[in-house]
């Protein structure tokens, strides 16, 4: 599809979201001196459809607009360091502050061998996220292993 055509319909879907009515829809039409959405150049489109973006947003209407999954990677990482540090006691298990993140990112630069946290590649960040989750549950299933060894020795003891 041709990027005019690609704008035409963004121009429509933007007016439905603005709930602008068809004789609205004409005067912003007859403002750049046509009848018909189809009559306007490329860079009018893309300029009245900046303009209804602008507008849309002004009224909280506007979506965010979505995570790129590198972004998205880059919090699950930190979010399965964080989980996996705190099993270790090394930070509290919630309410982190600008220490607990930055300890967060500089294991994750570790695990990584990387110079920066943003320089880790996508990769990279899955397997991390993979290890790191993957050692929380080792942590769990240790704990879990060990209370019941101490249980069944404390029951052999009173016996």
């Amino acid at each position: 599809m041709d990027t005019t055509k690609q704008l035409i319909r963004e121009f429509h879907v933007l007016l439905h979201r603005c709930g602008i009515n068809d004789d609205s829809k004409q005067a912003i039409l007859s403002a750049y001196g046509v009848e018909s959405s189809k009559e306007l150049p490329a860079a009018s489109l893309a300029e009245i459809n900046g303009k209804l973006r602008d507008e849309l947003r002004r009224a909280g209407l506007e979506p965010k607009p979505r995570k790129q999954p590198i972004d998205t990677a880059r919090s699950r990482v930190k979010a399965a360091v964080g989980a996996y540090l705190a099993k270790m006691g090394k930070i509290p298990p919630s309410g982190w502050g600008p220490r607990e993140w930055n300890l967060i990112c500089a294991v994750a630069c570790r695990a990584a061998r990387a110079d920066s946290f943003n320089g880790i590649p996508l990769t990279k960040l899955n397997q991390l996220y993979n290890a790191f989750r993957y050692g929380s549950k080792a942590l769990d299933n240790v704990e879990e292993l060990t209370k019941e060894l101490l249980h069944n020795q404390q029951s052999i003891i009173n016996n």
